[in-house]
């Protein structure tokens, strides 16, 4: 294993030290299975690979920290969301990221953007490390299919522009996941309690 000193510190740098993080909504068990669905339905019907999320979730923040961080930054994202109140989602109509994925929308972006803006207290700790910034999700959205051929995106773009969805649930917890690479589904390292 090579070390290495960054920012004044030693550290490991294994091929397995360095993670990536997402704080996430995770969808409740009803929400869940009609997103499987509608995933495994889009994949059928445009000849495309499913998501394959074990729980569909929506991200509030990303990060890349080194698994040696991790007791320091479990604590203080323990800190920062045992004061925030749980919040209601709601998802509504289907919209895209051009021309790569179709995803449903969250109406209310505002209890996503508090939350990320408390969780850039982060930003000094993992920038000392040498590690890039807390990157908040701007659009907050549930993915319903992703990657995909620009030809292929704008004829699913076309269908679902006509398609309506109206669905909410309460947020009573937030998920920290954690993976390896980019093709790594994710693995939850811990769950974070809102207030009622």
């Amino acid at each position: 294993m090579e070390t290495v000193s960054v920012s004044g510190r030693t550290i490991s740098q294994g091929s397995d030290s360095l993670y990536a993080y997402s704080l996430v909504v995770q969808t409740p068990e009803k929400v869940t299975q009609w997103v499987k669905e509608e995933r495994n339905r889009f994949a059928e019907t445009y000849a495309t690979v499913p998501v394959q999320d074990k729980k569909p979730g929506i991200r509030v923040v990303g990060f890349t920290a080194m698994e040696e961080m991790e007791a320091t930054l479990f604590r203080w994202i323990h800190r920062i969301i045992s004061v925030q109140k749980k919040f209601r989602v709601n998802l509504e109509k289907y919209n895209g990221f051009p021309s790569h994925t179709i995803y449903l929308q969250v109406r209310d972006h505002r209890p996503f953007q508090e939350l990320a803006r408390e969780m850039q207290i982060l930003d000094p700790y993992i920038k000392s490390y040498g590690c890039p910034s807390v990157q908040a999700e701007i659009r907050p959205h549930l993915v319903i299919a992703e990657a995909l051929s620009e030809p292929v995106y704008r004829s699913a773009e076309k269908e679902y522009a006509q398609k309506r969805f109206d669905t909410s649930f309460d947020v009573n917890e937030l998920v920290l996941l954690r993976r390896q690479h980019a093709f790594d589904q994710g693995k939850q390292v811990s769950v974070f309690g809102l207030q009622p």
